[in-house]
């Protein structure tokens, strides 16, 4: 990118790029923390120096000229409603609207942003928001004129006394003039998340949760958006014989188009086992045949922890096997949370690994938790949820119907993350008739 003050308005054609738009959740760049600080400092010490109303009036009239001045676009929105309350005149030179369609259409800057990354754009903004922390967005956006423009927004989220999202500020600059080299790069991350996204989405596809007669289930995910990463928590459920149901919470080691793919693997694969094998066999075929994958593949580090439970519709009874994955929960009606014991190693660490099974019984009425560790491990300062604190907010959710019973854990949770997951979350709720 060009240097801070630089000119940077060159344009391409929309055919010049397959596309190329990128979330990037954070520190805002330094272009606004050193502009907060100049003005700041400016409006600061000459209001000290200069009590006069007059003076004043000057310096307020300096720091306009200093952010009209700036070679990038200003602007403070509402963020309920995106209407925009300010927007320096660099907006009219980036793009050739003039100043009054930014503050008086409230959808204006929607329909600027290119066609092709416009879904995706307001998606993620949606989620800064929601997230309410300092976000970064990348896309193309069009001009008065038609040409194609990159432009980089800066977001930093302004809470109000309850805590929610109030105001939006943030800095808009023209990155259109980067490196070619770096705006390939650029495409070729989007393209790669593009796809990853979209296989993590087939995992996460909405099933029918009341295909069984005798089995209540609800099914939760909450991305954490660490870098727009997408990760590779999933969950399932499948009948693996007659009268069976299976139960799968899983999680694989690292983020990107590599663990969404191991993550379709994983899930076909172990549906494929359960129909021939026995629970501790199938997570032991499974096993062997992932290490030799990684082995193949060179992922070293690579690894799969997941939780299956598999219960009898009739009988009630659960059989819980675990590969290296949080314990699971048995919610019973007397408020009592009983964690189930049973541990493995992850699969894909060795070739040999075996599994053992534990058996309990779910009676009618009674509730199984399973989810991935980025619920257990919500943090607040050094402090973890831990699994004691999931039991406790889900006994004091339990009488509730399964749905909002998972989302008052999931709500629970992150508010003791104070508003954001480090890891992503995936949670299964199953509940006996």
């Amino acid at each position: 990118m060009s240097p801070p003050g630089s000119t940077r308005r060159a344009a391409f054609q929309a055919d010049d790029l397959d596309t190329g738009m990128v979330f990037m959740s954070g520190e805002v760049m330094t272009t606004y923390d050193e502009l907060r600080e100049i003005t700041e400092a400016l409006v600061l010490s000459s209001l000290r120096a200069q009590k006069k109303a007059e003076e004043a009036g000057q310096v307020a009239g300096l720091l306009r000229s200093l952010v009209d001045g700036l070679d990038a676009i200003l602007w403070e929105a509402d963020a309920a409603t995106g209407q925009y309350s300010f927007v320096s005149r660099q907006a009219e030179q980036f793009l050739g609207y003039p100043i009054d369609r930014w503050l008086a259409e409230q959808d204006f800057w929607a329909a600027v942003i290119h066609p092709l990354d416009r879904m995706q754009a307001m998606e993620n903004w949606r989620m800064g928001i929601r997230i309410g922390e300092a976000f970064n967005l990348e896309y193309r956006a069009l001009t008065a004129t038609n040409q194609v423009v990159w432009l980089r927004n800066m977001v930093s989220v302004k809470r109000g006394p309850d805590g929610q999202a109030h105001t939006l500020r943030g800095v808009i600059v023209d990155i259109t003039q980067l490196d070619k080299n770096d705006v390939e790069m650029a495409a070729v991350h989007w393209r790669e998340h593009r796809i990853s996204e979209t296989l993590q989405r087939s995992m996460l596809l909405k099933l029918d949760e009341d295909p069984f007669p005798s089995l209540e289930i609800a099914t939760f995910y909450e991305p954490c958006w660490d870098e727009a990463q997408v990760g590779g928590d999933f969950f399932d459920f499948f009948v693996p014989s007659p009268g069976k149901v299976a139960l799968v919470v899983g999680d694989v080691c690292g983020k990107g188009l590599a663990a969404a793919a191991r993550t379709v693997e994983v899930k076909y694969a172990l549906r494929a086992y359960m129909h021939d094998e026995e629970p501790p066999a199938a997570l032991s075929h499974l096993n062997r045949y992932l290490a030799a994958e990684m082995a193949v593949d060179g992922e070293d580090e690579e690894f799969v922890a997941l939780c299956l439970a598999v219960v009898d519709q009739v009988s009630g009874e659960v059989t819980f096997v675990s590969a290296g994955a949080e314990p699971p929960m048995i919610l019973q009606s007397g408020n009592d949370a009983l964690p189930v014991d049973v541990g493995g190693i992850p699969l894909g660490i060795t070739l040999d690994s075996t599994y053992e099974a534990t058996v309990l019984h779910l009676s009618p009425g009674e509730t199984l938790l399973m989810a991935t560790d980025g619920l257990t491990e919500a943090r607040s300062g050094n402090l973890f949820l831990g699994p004691e604190g999931v039991a406790q907010m889900a006994r004091d959710a339990l009488p509730m119907a399964l749905k909002p019973m998972g989302q008052t854990v999931l709500d629970g949770a992150r508010s003791f993350a104070q508003g954001k997951f480090r890891d992503d979350v995936c949670m299964l709720i199953a509940r006996r008739r």
